[in-house]
């Protein structure tokens, strides 16, 4: 991001919500968007990073069940959609 980023959760129904990131930063092309999963993987060399993030959460969401979704944010940069199975509890 290069200032804003915004974060939001909905409730889709009874077994699913999900959980959308974006960021006014300059987004991904279609061809990064499917590298950018790859561990150790960084597209931005201009900040201090080790490229773990996207990978990791990758794996998170695909354990638990989920999906996630990359594209770009109605403010300009990069959208994360994360789609999770929801936990009720009892």
């Amino acid at each position: 991001a290069k200032s804003k980023a915004v974060v939001e959760l909905r409730h889709l129904n009874d077994e699913q919500l999900q959980i959308i990131v974006e960021d006014d930063g300059l987004g991904l092309s279609s061809s990064q968007q499917k590298r950018v999963f790859e561990r150790g993987r960084r597209l931005d060399e201009q900040v201090q990073g080790s490229g773990l993030g996207l990978g990791i959460v990758n794996e998170l969401i695909t354990v638990y069940g989920g999906d996630i979704e990359l594209g770009t944010a109605q403010i300009g940069g990069l959208r994360v959609c994360m789609t999770l199975p929801a936990v009720t509890g009892t």
